[in-house]
């Protein structure tokens, strides 16, 4: 937007309208994915769809996103969308990032059961590749279950 000869198009006048600048962070005061989450902003018709407000305003200051790359916040904050508080990075950088910041343990961290109540004890819990903790005995009944359909499909179109 430097250039004052610029028209703006629908999209762009709906996105400087839900921006509170009155901070260090411009915070997307629209629609959100939760309470904490990401601004949204429809692309204009219902049919194309919504995307993410800080998205948008890198492509609207900085261009296209290239293929595969995530838009990532220096401040930490998934409601800012302050071109100068963005920038590119891969889903590993993303998380790098956020290890590094310690952002990843705030929530995960306090967590001592997983969501079906089993102990996040040494023996019960591994480290995927992304950092994240996960439940040994969760992961071994998804994979029971997986092989008893697995076994009942095959025996169904055996009985056909």
């Amino acid at each position: 937007m430097s250039d004052s000869r610029h028209k703006l198009t629908p999209i762009e006048i709906r996105f400087w309208r839900k921006i509170d600048n009155s901070g260090d962070c411009w915070v997307w005061i629209g629609a959100k994915t939760h309470a904490r989450g990401y601004g949204l902003i429809g692309r204009g018709r219902k049919e194309d769809g919504i995307m993410l407000a800080h998205r948008l305003s890198w492509e609207l200051h900085n261009g296209p996103i290239p293929a595969g790359m995530q838009i990532c916040h220096t401040c930490d904050n998934p409601l800012c969308v302050r071109p100068s508080h963005l920038f590119t990075g891969t889903r590993s950088e993303n998380m790098r990032d956020c290890v590094a910041k310690g952002r990843s343990s705030r929530y995960h961290a306090l967590k001592t059961e997983c969501p079906r109540g089993h102990p996040y004890t040494g023996a019960n819990t591994y480290i995927d590749s992304f950092g994240s903790r996960h439940c040994r005995l969760c992961a071994t009944l998804r994979a029971r279950a997986q092989r008893r359909r697995a076994k009942e499909s095959a025996e169904m179109k055996m009985a056909r």
